[in-house]
């Protein structure tokens, strides 16, 4: 009888039209006032949506009734990630002014307050302008989208039934993975690409029966990303505020810190 991990299975066309779906909403609702949440969640679907399309480019090769889903599906990678960057810098600009309040405690100076009270004015300032311009985007690259996404769901539509066990999930994704990372290094850009490979593999695999190996990959993109946050917003606020500034001198404690979880959870010594 077969185990669980041979039996379960994922079907990646029919997860990528309900993210496609997710995505369409999270576009509607951004399109009627671009706050937080439909902003982050058009982030996330778009990303998830570029999961798919990766996975699935890795079945094609196997699979007949996938034949050409890469090149059929470039464009609207293309796309995608245009209003996915978009969504991205108004998404990190929110993130930011969170870290900037959650800095100051009981123990802030007066200068720290009224330094943190003025970058999370500018990063206000500048999150509208973002949000502006991914309005534009949306009004321009967004309606292209939708279609040339339906077209291409239509022609995967032989392939709907297809499912992938979670062994053979888990193992094409941690092929993909350590293909990715391999050669990565360890200075700051390759980091970054890291963080940015795990989470696309965690997309990859969470739907599949393969939890724990979705929750070792989210493990690191959150690292990833708590540290990447830090270190963007310390120079941002290094660039607003000046190095004198008690407050940018806690950010980079931060970002020492976060680094240093990060580098823990990829298994890296630590640096001398």
């Amino acid at each position: 009888m077969a185990n669980r991990a041979q039996s379960a299975k994922a079907y990646p066309v029919q997860v990528l039209r309900e993210h496609c779906t997710e995505l369409e909403a999270a576009i509607e609702l951004t399109l009627v006032k671009p706050r937080r949440k439909p902003v982050h969640e058009l982030r996330t679907s778009s990303r998830r949506i570029e999961a798919q399309l990766e996975l699935l480019g890795l079945l094609e090769a196997e699979e007949p009734s996938l034949a050409g889903v890469s090149e059929r599906a470039a464009k609207v990678r293309k796309l995608l990630g245009a209003v996915r960057k978009a969504a991205g810098k108004v998404r990190d600009l929110d993130v930011q002014r969170d870290l900037v309040r959650d800095a100051l405690d009981a123990d802030s100076t007066k200068p720290m307050i009224a330094d943190a009270k003025h970058l999370r004015r500018k990063l206000k300032d500048e999150r509208l302008k973002e949000a502006a311009e991914l309005l534009k985007e949306l009004e321009g690259h967004a309606r292209k989208l939708g279609p040339k996404l339906e077209k291409l769901l239509r022609r995967m539509e032989p392939a709907t039934g297809l499912g992938v066990s979670a062994s053979k999930l888990e193992k094409l994704v941690r092929g993909w993975y350590e293909k990715r990372t391999a050669a990565a290094g360890d200075s700051y850009d390759a980091l970054h690409g890291i963080r940015k490979a795990a989470k696309l593999a965690r997309y990859m695999v969470e739907s599949g029966d393969v939890g724990k190996t979705a929750q070792e990959f989210e493990n690191v993109q959150q690292m990833g990303g708590a540290w990447h946050d830090s270190l963007t917003l310390r120079v941002v606020a290094h660039d607003e505020l000046g190095k004198r500034s008690k407050l940018v001198a806690v950010f980079a404690r931060h970002e020492e810190a976060t680094l240093k979880d990060f580098r823990a959870t990829l298994g890296l010594a630590a640096e001398g």
